[in-house]
């Protein structure tokens, strides 16, 4: 079966030859052409004159493994300057390592809710704009639902649902200035199962 995204022929994919581990990438590959899509053409209207963005700028929550650090090396592979963040400072240098220079990293617990706001000030101050939000941290206990505590559940909540909504809303103030901006929120459906 062949899957096209939005009709782009770069996102065509041929769906039998994906094998398991290459799922990541596939998705990091799609969600990246989402926004990239949505950016091609950002023009910023100053005082008559047209200004075309060169260089986009995103952030990407739980950056330092897994899909989002999938998500960071298709960002990078696509010239975009990208900020990964999450609590492991080693798991964040070695991404930043492997990913090159485009790639930047900033060390930050999503349930540390106050300090959110100032995070994404320092990101726009430092980069000068912020064009794509990926939220992707997030946890789940591995454990039979009975078995888990209130904190367990706290936690999740923190992370998965709290750190979402903030970050969103400190970057949608940022780029409803831009008047421009992508956000993607990876979820999971294991509660589902």
């Amino acid at each position: 079966m062949e899957v096209k995204v939005k009709g782009n022929p770069a996102c065509t994919m041929l769906w039998p030859q994906i094998l398991p581990d290459d799922w990541a990438k596939v998705y990091a590959n799609v969600c990246v052409s989402f926004c990239l899509q949505a950016h091609a053409e950002t023009v910023i209207m100053q005082e008559h004159e047209t200004i075309i963005m060169a260089q986009q700028v995103a952030l990407v929550t739980g950056g330092g493994a897994g899909l989002g650090l999938a998500i960071a090396s298709a960002l990078v592979a696509a010239g975009t300057t990208t900020i990964i963040c999450g609590r492991n400072e080693e798991k964040l240098a070695a991404a930043q390592q492997s990913l090159g220079p485009l790639c930047h990293t900033r060390v930050l617990d999503v349930t540390q809710l106050a300090a959110i706001p100032a995070f994404v000030a320092e990101i726009i101050e430092t980069f000068g704009q912020l064009d794509v939000l990926v939220n992707n941290a997030g946890i789940f206990p591995f454990k039979p639902f009975l078995e888990m505590q209130e904190t367990d559940f706290e936690k999740v909540i923190d992370i998965n649902l709290k750190g979402y909504f903030l970050m969103t809303q400190a970057c949608v103030k940022e780029m409803a200035k831009q008047k421009s901006g992508s956000i993607i929120n990876i979820s999971s459906i294991a509660l589902l199962s």
